[in-house]
C-alpha cells in the first residue's frame, strides 16, 4: 500500500475514533448515502465499538468481501477494517454492510452509481451530399436524459431558420454545401435530474461527399527530354478520397523501371523515363469515387535542356561575389520542324549553383540571391575572406535541369571586409575622379591655345 493510502487510513481512522459512542458501530465517512460515477474510487473504514479489528464487508449482494490484493473490492485491516471499491461500476451499487464478528452489530452506506454522459462516437465524423439535405446526428446517454443544445461556429443555436432545424435526433442541414464542412460544430449535452449533474460536448467534423473534378489548366501541357524523367501532375477536387487511373495509348500504366507514379490524397503524379520518341504524346488521368468521375487529357511534349551555362566575374567583396551567367542562345530553334526533331526550347525557370573551397572535392549548394531577370547574374553569399572557391551553375526550364558549367571558375574572397556595393562605390568614385581630371587637363590646353592665336 502507498503512502498515501496509508495517511488516508490513519486520518480515517483518528475521526472514527473520536466519532465512536459506547456500544456503537461506525463507518468513517459517515455518509450513509453516497453517490459516485462510473470509473471512480471510494474508500471507507469501519470500526467496532470496542476499537478492535474484528469485523468483515459484505457486498449488496450478501457475499462477504474478502482481501485478495489484485480484487477490484477488497478490505484491509489497518486501523479498522477498510473496504476499498476501485473503477466502480453501475453493478456496484446497493447497501454495503459492516458486520461485528463478536456480536451482531452492523453499520451501513448505500452507494449510489451514477452513470455519466457519454456520446456515441461514431458521430463525431459525418459525411453528407452536396446539395442535399443532412441529419447531423448527436447521441448522448446518462443517469437521466441529457438535454441537448447546439453551437455552431462558436454561437449558441437554438432558433430554427431556413438552413438549419433542430429534430430530437439532432440537427438537420438543409442544401448542403463545402461551406458547411469549414464549420465547427459542437453538441452539448446537459444532464440536470441526474443525483450528480452533469455536462459534456461532442465536437462534430461534417465531411461533404462531392463528385470529383480535375482543377488546373483545361489543355496542360508538360515537357520532357529524352532520356529523363518527366513529371505529369493531375490535381481534383473530390470527396470523400478518389481513386486515380493513368493511361497512355489506350494502355494503363502500372509502376514499372519506366513508371513512377505518386498518389496522396487529391493528387497524382506520374513519372515517366523518356527513353524512346513515342514516349511523347497524350496521356490520360482518370478519377472517381463514390459520387462519380472526371477525365482530363495531358499532353507531354518533347523539350531540350537549357544550355550549359558560362560563368563571368563581375566583382568580389569579403563575404561575397557577384557573377554573371552567359547563357548560350539554343541552335536550330527557328521552327517547327526543328522544334519537333530536337525539341522546343523553353524559358529559363530556375538556377542550380554550387560551390567548394578549392582545397575540397565536395560540392554543396550555394547560398545565392538572384539579381536579375531570367537569372542572369547572382549574388553568392556566406563566402570567407581571403579563400578561393571553385563555383559551377545549371540551368533549369520546364523539361529539365541542365548540366553544370565547364572548366574551372574560381572565385577568391578579398582579406578586409568589402561589401559588394562599397566594391561598386570604390569603382565608380575612382573612374569619376580620373574623367574630372582629366576634363580640367583638357580645358588647361585649350585656354593656352586661344591665347597663342
Amino acid at each position: 500500500m502507498d503512502i498515501m493510502t496509508k495517511f488516508g487510513s490513519l486520518i480515517i481512522f483518528s475521526l472514527g475514533l473520536l466519532s465512536l459512542t459506547k456500544g456503537q458501530m461506525m463507518i468513517v465517512p459517515a455518509d450513509q448515502n453516497v453517490k459516485k460515477l462510473v470509473n471512480d474510487s471510494y474508500f471507507v473504514s469501519c470500526t467496532p465499538a470496542d476499537g478492535s479489528k474484528h469485523a468483515e464487508w459484505f457486498s449488496p449482494k450478501g457475499i462477504r468481501v474478502d482481501s485478495a490484493p489484485q480484487a477490484r473490492i477488497r478490505t484491509e485491516s489497518l486501523n479498522g477494517v477498510e473496504l476499498f471499491i476501485n473503477r466502480i461500476t453501475t453493478q456496484d451499487g446497493g447497501r454495503y454492510r459492516c458486520q461485528s464478528t463478536k456480536s451482531k452489530q452492523a453499520a451501513y452506506f448505500d452507494l449510489t452509481v451514477v452513470r455519466p454522459i457519454t456520446f456515441d462516437q461514431s458521430h463525431a465524423e459525418q459525411w453528407a451530399e452536396e446539395g442535399r439535405s443532412h441529419l447531423l446526428k448527436c447521441k448522448a446517454l446518462g443517469q437521466g436524459v441529457p438535454t441537448i443544445h447546439w453551437r455552431i461556429d462558436g454561437k449558441i443555436f437554438n432558433t430554427n431558420t431556413t438552413k438549419y432545424t433542430i429534430l430530437k435526433e439532432g440537427l438537420m442541414i438543409h442544401n448542403v454545401s463545402q461551406t458547411d464542412a469549414h464549420k465547427q460544430y459542437v453538441c452539448r449535452a446537459v444532464d440536470i435530474s441526474s443525483p450528480i449533474p452533469d455536462s459534456k460536448q461532442l465536437n462534430i467534423s461534417l465531411r461533404v461527399k462531392i463528385k470529383p473534378k480535375i482543377i488546373g489548366s483545361p489543355k496542360p501541357e508538360h515537357y520532357g527530354v529524352v532520356n529523363e524523367w518527366a513529371n505529369l501532375t493531375c490535381s481534383v477536387n473530390a470527396e470523400p478520397k478518389p481513386r486515380f487511373e493513368w493511361k497512355h495509348r489506350q494502355q494503363v500504366l502500372s509502376p514499372s523501371d519506366t513508371v513512377i507514379i505518386h498518389t496522396e490524397d487529391n493528387m497524382s503524379i506520374l513519372q515517366v523515363l523518356v527513353r524512346a520518341e513515342n514516349t511523347f504524346g497524350p496521356y490520360n488521368c482518370r478519377v472517381w469515387n463514390e459520387m462519380g468521375q472526371d477525365e482530363r487529357q495531358i499532353y507531354l511534349h518533347k523539350g531540350r535542356k537549357p544550355a550549359v551555362p558560362k560563368l563571368d566575374l563581375l566583382e568580389t567583396g569579403s563575404h561575397a561575389a557577384k557573377i554573371r551567367v552567359i547563357q548560350p542562345s539554343p541552335t536550330r530553334a527557328n521552327s517547327e520542324q526543328d522544334d519537333r526533331k530536337f525539341g522546343r526550347v523553353l524559358p529559363i525557370t530556375g538556377i542550380i549553383v554550387q560551390y567548394r573551397m578549392q582545397t575540397k572535392n565536395d560540392w554543396s549548394p550555394a547560398n545565392i540571391s538572384v539579381t536579375s531577370p531570367e537569372f542572369k547574374e547572382f549574388v553568392l553569399n556566406g563566402l570567407t575572406p581571403k579563400v578561393t572557391y571553385s563555383v559551377r551553375a545549371a540551368l533549369k526550364n520546364q523539361a529539365a535541369q541542365g548540366d553544370f558549367s565547364i572548366g574551372q571558375f574560381n572565385v577568391r574572397t578579398l582579406e578586409h571586409p568589402t561589401p559588394i556595393s562599397a566594391a561598386l562605390a570604390t569603382h565608380y568614385s575612382c573612374s569619376h575622379q580620373l574623367y574630372s581630371i582629366l576634363g580640367i587637363l583638357f580645358n588647361f590646353v585649350l585656354v593656352k591655345i586661344l591665347m597663342l592665336l
